[in-house]
């Protein structure tokens, strides 16, 4: 176990945590973080965010983070506040998040997915506004416990986490997040044989198609949210043969309020 990863506890909590290898989530209290970080300081390597733990809505309010490299500390921000930080210093957004969601078909909530960034959260409890979020780079195994809906993490550092949720859903939001995952690296696998080496026969074609696919998806899906925003709607289809034309660079306008395919 990489000992930095239990920095910031009080020592009570912390020797109990050296004694039954458990962080559980389900029992942390805020005083048990000792570190609090002033919000306009807080500076993650999120690759290395094992979990964030919400605490909005209780009298303490805000949220424990506990990275694997630094340890845990206290932040005022709500957990919702802190991924929002995330998106805003990545290349890539909630909305390319829901995007790859609805372009794979799978479920809500959207994960947070990049490179070695994968968070995903967890079952939201009863009346509580905001949700806690799961480091998948560190899961290894998920175990349902003896009370209902928790669950039981096992994790690559050599503890295991315990937090609330049930085995089968988060199971579930950790597949769709790893789809997500090898849906930007099969789109990046494109731009390098695009600029690199030449793939094989047979494989370029299948590669180009789902960047391609996606990114009609990914514009289309922005045009057609700038125009609810500004409450209208315009035909689907139309829209996507107006962008169609845009890409081949056609001339033609298109009437997208009035006109129907």
């Amino acid at each position: 176990m990489n000992k930095a990863c239990l920095n910031g506890l009080s020592s009570v909590y912390r020797n109990q945590i050296n004694a039954q290898g458990v962080v559980n989530f389900d029992e942390l209290r805020p005083e048990d973080v000792i570190r609090q970080v002033p919000t306009e300081q807080l500076d993650l390597d999120w690759s290395a965010v094992i979990y964030i733990k919400n605490f909005q809505g209780s009298q303490a309010g805000g949220t424990v983070i506990w990275s694997n490299d630094e340890g845990f500390f206290r932040t005022t921000y709500s957990s919702k506040a802190v991924m929002d930080m995330l998106t805003a210093t990545q290349v890539l957004t909630w909305f390319d998040m829901n995007t790859m969601v609805e372009f794979l078909q799978l479920s809500s909530p959207v994960p947070f997915v990049l490179g070695p960034i994968v968070l995903v959260s967890t079952d939201r409890p009863s009346g509580s506004g905001y949700t806690s979020w799961l480091g998948c780079q560190f899961e290894t195994h998920i175990n349902g416990t003896m009370q209902e809906r928790q669950v039981r993490v096992l994790l690559s550092n050599g503890l295991a986490l315990i937090a609330h949720d049930t085995a089968p859903r988060l199971r579930k939001k950790i597949d769709e997040a790893r789809q997500v995952l090898l849906l930007q690296q099969r789109i990046q696998q494109e731009v390098v044989q695009r600029h690199g080496t030449v793939p094989m026969a047979g494989e370029f074609r299948a590669v180009m198609d789902v960047a391609r696919q996606f990114q009609e998806k990914r514009d289309c899906r922005l045009i057609g949210e700038i125009f609810s925003k500004a409450g209208l709607d315009p035909d689907p289809k139309l829209l996507e043969k107006a962008l169609r034309g845009l890409y081949q660079g056609e001339g033609r306008s298109y009437d997208l309020i009035n006109e129907r395919s």
